[in-house]
């Protein structure tokens, strides 16, 4: 009698199993919320070296290598089937990962790696900078690109803003914060990490003192006043070559106004102060339209001050004006008398191209364009009496052949040129 039978595997007789089938591949990994530090919870950016990931085990028994790129930076045993956290460790430096894993089964079958997800880790976040002092419109600093900035102050003053490409911020506290009190910047990058500055008393809502303005006549290219120190002096509808017009330590400032822009009698100037908080106050000065003089025929140049309009360096010259002199001065004495022509450029004991000869009396120019303007323009109308005929000496010429040509309205008017010709000089010479 035959017995039915069956195909047996002979190493399951022996106890043998055979599994040559792999797991199956597995899905992307993901970043635990507590991990992902950035600004989303799912943004991948973190300041987290140590970050935890959700996986999920497909067998009992087996094996997950997480790997970065092509190295295994950790494993876990699957002890059940279904999800499970893996943390990294040792601790990774910043920068930029590749994380898959992989699942080997207990017969060492490996499956195939799953999906990249990428991360970056940064641990650090530029020192934050805040611009005081500051009223407060606006607050401004340098900060991490892209970082969210909280600014405020004990008063309850407040804003928010992003930081641009660049690591700019600048915001608008509202309400207007009080003077004198501090004011905090604390920025969050995008990976979470925090930087805070502190301005100590950096709120300052007080304007400058109010600039003001020496007189000045129409047509003159050099405006000039007294103003806090440091501010930024700027005139309404008038540009200034040597801008930004800054205060100097002597609170003295000066504008070279640019051609075209010179202002006329009857013109009010107005300029106006900013200090470094961004406060500002302003100052106006109102041009005479008629500064006064006498009416006068028309003159030549040797009828109102003789004939002798051409001089050496000669101590002895002197000149008999045969009508009353611009100044209503006398004739000054010998030591004070001026012999020599002069214009930018030239210097006390120096070859002069104008006189074309040495140039002794710039100081004693300089010395009598202050004298004479003084009223006009306050001390050193023409600046410091140093025996450098330069640019404010130029200036202080200018003004002074302005003024003669508003003191003697029926005369030819001089060329406004700042150079000491004859009629300025002996102008000068009669004005003790």
């Amino acid at each position: 009698m035959v017995r039915n039978s069956r195909c047996v595997d002979p190493l399951l007789i022996l106890g043998y199993e055979i599994d040559v089938t792999p797991p199956a591949t597995p899905g992307i990994p993901d970043m635990q919320i507590s991990s992902d530090t950035g600004t989303q919870t799912d943004d991948n950016l973190t300041n987290v070296n140590t970050p935890s990931f959700d996986v999920v085990c497909l067998e009992i028994g087996s094996t997950i290598n997480f790997y970065s790129g092509a190295d295994v930076i950790t494993s876990y045993a699957c002890t059940a089937i279904g999800p499970a956290v893996i943390t990294i460790a040792p601790a990774l430096v910043d920068g930029v990962y590749d994380f898959t894993y992989t699942e080997t089964d207990s017969f060492g079958n490996e499956s195939l790696e799953s999906p990249v997800l990428q991360i970056e880790i940064d641990t650090l976040i530029t020192t934050t900078t805040i611009n005081v002092p500051t009223n407060g419109m606006p607050v401004a600093g340098i900060v991490d690109s892209g970082a969210t900035v909280l600014v405020t102050t004990p008063s309850g003053s407040m804003c928010t803003t992003i930081a641009d490409v660049g690591g700019n911020y600048s915001c608008i506290l509202t309400p207007g914060p009080v003077h004198g009190e501090n004011i905090t910047t604390t920025a969050t990058d995008i990976f979470g990490n925090t930087s805070s500055a502190t301005g100590i008393a950096g709120i300052d809502t007080y304007a400058p003192m109010s600039p003001t303005i020496d007189s000045l006549l129409g047509g003159e290219t050099t405006i000039t006043g007294i103003g806090e120190y440091l501010s930024i002096i700027t005139l309404v509808d008038i540009a200034c070559t040597n801008a930004p017009v800054v205060v100097n330590a002597g609170g003295v400032w000066s504008c070279d106004v640019v051609l075209g822009d010179a202002p006329q009698a009857g013109d009010t100037v107005t300029a106006t102060a900013t200090d470094s908080a961004g406060n500002s106050s302003t100052g106006t000065f109102t041009i005479p339209k008629n500064t006064g003089g006498k009416k006068r025929p028309q003159l030549e140049l040797d009828e109102i001050f003789g004939n002798n309009t051409e001089y050496t360096n000669s101590s002895t010259d002197t000149v008999v004006p045969t009508v009353d002199n611009p100044f209503n001065g006398n004739m000054c004495e010998s030591n004070l008398l001026i012999h020599n022509n002069m214009k930018n450029g030239d210097t006390d004991g120096r070859y002069g191209s104008y006189e074309k000869g040495i140039v002794t009396e710039v100081k004693l120019l300089q010395g009598h364009m202050n004298r004479l303007l003084v009223d006009d323009y306050g001390q050193q109308a023409s600046g410091p009496v140093d025996g450098y005929f330069r640019s404010l000496t130029k200036r202080g010429v200018e003004r002074l052949q302005l003024k003669l040509n508003q003191l003697l309205p029926d005369m030819k008017p001089l060329v406004i040129d700042g150079i000491v010709g004859p009629f300025t000089k002996e102008a000068i010479n009669q004005s003790c």
